[in-house]
């Protein structure tokens, strides 16, 4: 003989709808939870990609972002601009004679240094080795005095630089600076042009041991160091 189930009371019936959709939500926050993690170790993964290890600074690749955003905005002639190539002298004896962590203890000083001069509209980035990438806006009809104020206090800053231990005198730290100046309102700006140009501005600086080489961008200069 059959017997009929057992009727879910209301009650029960209520008791067990609140007990699933409970459950329903716990699993949904669980899941927001996971996709939270991964949209922040994303993140995290994405900043690492545009940074470098050591200095922490803007790397090569994201400066060259940076460089292309700023020539655009010359172009529509927001601003002027500065880009500099900045290279310390005679890294390699430091290494040689202090030993590669004291090596990277100045760049990571120098890298620190030059970025408390900066303002919001700056970019910084380490380029490689111990070359640097400044891309300095600067308002319309600025002075080449004015700019080059600032370049020495980079210099004034690159002399402050010293060991991360006081065992023994550390030489003074002195930099080299490659720069070109571009008018607003220039047209077909090409970036790699102008890093060439930049590149020739500090392999001028170093060849003649003065500290700074500023120079006007020439839009049909394509010479590149020997």
């Amino acid at each position: 003989m059959e017997t009929n189930p057992v009727m879910e009371s209301d009650a029960d019936k209520i008791a067990r709808l609140e007990a699933e959709n409970t459950a329903l939500l716990v699993e949904n926050a669980a899941l927001l939870a996971k996709e939270a993690s991964w949209a922040v170790e994303k993140a995290h993964l994405e900043s690492l990609a545009r940074l470098d290890d050591l200095t922490e600074l803007p790397n090569r690749r994201q400066m060259t972002h940076e460089l292309s955003v700023a020539l655009a905005n010359v172009q529509r002639q927001h601003f002027d601009l500065v880009v500099a190539e900045v290279d310390l002298d005679f890294f390699k004896r430091v290494n040689d004679q202090y030993g590669h962590p004291q090596g990277d203890a100045v760049l990571k000083a120098f890298a620190k240094f030059i970025s408390q001069t900066l303002r919001d509209t700056d970019f910084f980035g380490r380029w490689g080795g111990e070359e640097f990438l400044l891309i300095l806006p600067i308002d319309k009809g600025t002075s080449p005095d004015e700019i080059m104020h600032l370049f020495t206090r980079y210099h004034e800053k690159a002399s402050q630089i010293n060991r991360s231990d006081d065992t023994e005198p550390f030489q003074e730290q002195t930099i080299s600076i490659g720069a070109v100046f571009i008018e607003s309102g220039q047209q077909n700006l090409d970036p790699e042009k102008i890093l060439k140009q930049v590149d020739v501005a500090l392999y001028e600086s170093k060849q003649t041991r003065d500290t700074t080489t500023f120079k006007p961008y020439q839009p049909d200069r394509s010479q590149t160091p020997s």
